[in-house]
């Protein structure tokens, strides 16, 4: 089941659109968990709760639309303990860690690195 989930995971990266494009509503505790070489933001529109997760050594480039790790856009998302760290973003639009935060949102214990 894993590598299932890995090769869907490198496809739609690959393909270059959100490894999740609906709205994610849910909750992911990551347990101090590293995700890696993802080419596109993880969460199309993030409406939930991340925690305790780190992203490493990603590199996401846009040149029609932003470019982001996590999602694209929050809406009411809670966001705590992340920690992105080797990240480069190349995007034509809101472009960062989180991208477009709407409405109420809660990020805390958010960090970024360069190594």
């Amino acid at each position: 089941m894993e590598n299932s989930a890995e090769n869907h995971a490198e496809e739609t990266a690959q393909a270059g659109t959100c490894l999740v494009t609906e709205t994610f509503t849910g909750s992911i505790n990551g347990g101090g968990h590293k995700v890696s070489g993802m080419k596109s933001a993880m969460f199309k529109q993030l409406s939930g709760k991340v925690e305790n997760l780190e992203f490493r050594n990603i590199l996401v480039d846009n040149e029609t639309a932003g470019a982001n790790v996590l999602a694209e856009t929050t809406h009411n998302a809670n966001v705590k303990n992340v920690h992105f760290n080797g990240i480069t973003l190349r995007g034509a639009g809101y472009t960062g860690m989180i991208g477009k935060i709407q409405d109420r949102h809660s990020v805390r214990s958010v960090y970024r690195t360069q190594t």
